[in-house]
């Protein structure tokens, strides 16, 4: 690869990175069950939950292929809701009500974010 095809992919990643933590933010404020104590709990929790799911979303991604195959996407979406409870329950000053609500959040997240992502980042095969 290329040194600008290198720069190319991290600047998606950093888009990616953006736009899943700004999705994060405003769902936080919107949806019911989630009660960080202030913004910056709330801003907190929104930039690690971009990190654990755009981080780890190019290690499962080798495994995605089979999966997809057997649970048809379902790989991703318990990727996002298992890292939106571990977050509730480890990070300082976030809590959430219930499981119903986490759920509710990862179909939301999911949705805008695969749009988003769609529309403005073109899809890479880049290792970043």
């Amino acid at each position: 690869m290329t040194k600008s095809g290198q720069v190319a992919g991290i600047m998606r990643f950093h888009i990616r990175l953006l736009i899943t933590a700004a999705t994060a933010l405003l769902m936080m404020f919107i949806l019911p069950g989630f009660h960080p104590v202030n913004f910056m709990c709330a801003l907190g929790a929104s930039l690690l939950l971009s990190l654990l799911i755009t981080g780890t979303k190019r290690f499962f991604l080798k495994l995605r292929i089979p999966m997809n195959l057997i649970f048809f996407g379902f790989f991703h979406f318990v990727l996002i809701l298992s890292s939106t409870l571990i977050i509730a329950a480890v990070y300082p000053g976030f809590f959430l009500s219930s499981f119903w609500y986490a759920l509710l959040f990862t179909i939301i997240m999911t949705g805008i974010t695969s749009v988003i992502n769609s529309s403005i980042v073109p899809v890479d095969n880049s290792p970043y």
